[in-house]
């Protein structure tokens, strides 16, 4: 019986060990691990630099690209672009163009097979919604608001016939995914709140796209060829700039996905792929199982003692 104790409090020893150094390697590879660019903890899509249409090529609806990091169950984004948040003075519809939503696909099929199902984050306040605050929504579905081109392809094949080159991040300009154009919330159940990050806090979570390798450098035109600066009083133009938004990852709400964001123009629409890990709960804690090694090697003395 001694030797059996001896066994079982040298297998807990083992055992705790093993796990802890599990725990330790789920630990580090946490960060998604079906994504785009992977660098320090950021993943990042990097869009073209040349596919924003503003009257023609470039301009203040230019998308650079999209940071997602995940910190334990808080998930933390960064748009990099030259639209200001507030959005911008319009010639077209209702004369201004506003953010879209960002939503996030788990299913892993199209667009549209994800609608109902989506993930879905409002930060901008004066986009034309079917929600009204801005918030965390699960089961939303999206809708088209129709501010400029009709659709993701439209847009694309503009910019492809205009000597641009369009893309849309982490997914190529005619990738089948964009079977539908959906740029706001139409309806979902909201979960939380999300905090606004503007560009000092993003770069003190470490967000940066000019760290993603071939990015740095780029040119940056404030002009197009044949274009004025400006129209009837709207700009067409504005400085490049990021910020972003961080929120808490709903429950359930994990594994991989597909996600896009676009403006109410769809003037530019940037994707990126990845995958939000759970934070796990089933592993025991090494302490625990240490503890259970020193209650087996108690029970051990004192059976020696009682013999």
């Amino acid at each position: 019986m001694a030797s059996n104790l001896n066994s079982l409090a040298s297998r807990a020893i083992k055992s705790a060990a093993s796990l802890a150094a599990i725990a330790c390697i789920s630990a580090i590879a946490a960060p998604q691990a079906n994504a785009g660019t992977i660098v320090n903890g950021w993943n990042y899509a990097v869009d073209s630099f040349n596919d924003g249409v503003t009257g023609g090529l470039g301009g203040k609806y230019e998308i650079y690209g999209l940071g997602i990091k995940q910190v334990g169950n808080e998930v933390i984004v960064g748009i990099d672009t030259r639209l200001p948040i507030e959005g911008s003075n319009s010639l077209f519809s209702d004369n201004h163009i506003a953010w879209g939503d960002m939503f996030f696909n788990f299913g892993g099929g199209k667009m549209s097979e994800g609608n109902g199902d989506f993930l879905a984050v409002r930060f901008a306040d004066n986009n034309d919604a079917g929600v009204s605050e801005t918030g965390v929504y699960i089961n939303a579905s999206g809708q088209f608001v129709d501010n400029g081109f009709n659709s993701v392809a439209a847009h694309n094949d503009y910019v492809n016939g205009n000597g641009g080159s369009a893309s849309n991040g982490d997914l190529a300009s005619n990738d089948s995914y964009f079977d539908a154009s959906y740029n706001v919330i139409q309806s979902g159940t909201k979960v939380g709140d999300i905090a606004l990050l503007d560009e000092a806090a993003l770069t003190g979570y470490g967000f940066n796209l000019n760290d993603v390798p071939g990015t740095a450098g780029n040119p940056e035109s404030d002009t197009f060829a044949g274009r004025p600066n400006s129209s009837n009083g709207v700009s067409y133009f504005s400085e490049r700039q990021s910020y972003g938004f961080k929120f808490e990852l709903p429950p359930g709400m994990v594994g991989e996905f597909v996600a896009h964001l676009a403006q109410e123009c769809f003037n530019d629409t940037v994707a990126i792929t990845g995958e939000f890990i759970a934070e796990s709960t089933d592993v025991p804690e090494p302490s625990l199982l240490l503890g259970l090694a020193g209650i087996a090697g108690l029970g051990l003395v004192r059976r020696r003692r009682h013999a």
